[in-house]
C-alpha cells in the first residue's frame, strides 16, 4: 500500500492515466471537475463506481450538478455506462473512462477572461 497524504492507493485503485487524459479535455471546468473525480476512483480497467454522495462529498458541488455533468459526460462518449451495478441495492452505475474519446465536441468550453469572444 503507497500513502500519499491523506489518500491510500493500493496499486490499480488510481488511475493516473485516466487523470492524466481528463486534465487534457477541454469542456466547461464544472463537468471537467466532475470528470477529474471520477477518474480519481478508477482501477486499472478504467472502470469506476462511486455513488452519488460519495461524488458531493469530495467535491462539494450540488447533487444535480455533479449527476447533469456524469450527464453531459456520458453523452458526449467520455464516460460509458458499462450495464453492471453496485453498492449494497444494486443502483450504483459502473462507468468506463473512455480514455480514447475526445468527446463529440459539444461539451461546451468555458469562456476566457478577458477575451473579445466573451461578448
Amino acid at each position: 500500500m503507497v500513502f500519499i497524504g491523506d489518500f491510500r492507493c493500493k496499486g490499480n485503485e488510481m488511475s493516473v492515466q485516466a487523470m492524466t487524459w481528463a486534465f487534457r479535455q477541454k469542456m466547461k471546468s464544472s463537468v471537467k471537475f466532475v470528470l477529474i473525480t471520477l477518474c480519481d476512483y478508477a482501477d486499472a480497467e478504467n472502470r469506476l463506481w462511486p455513488s452519488i454522495s460519495d461524488l458531493v462529498a469530495k467535491t462539494c458541488m450540488d447533487r444535480k450538478t455533479i449527476m447533469a455533468a456524469i450527464d453531459t459526460l456520458e453523452k458526449n462518449g467520455f464516460l460509458i455506462d458499462t450495464g453492471e451495478r453496485r453498492g449494497k441495492t444494486r443502483q450504483v452505475k459502473v462507468y468506463f473512462v473512455n480514455v480514447n474519446s475526445t468527446g463529440n465536441g459539444t461539451v461546451k468550453e468555458c469562456q476566457k477572461r478577458n477575451s473579445t469572444e466573451n461578448g
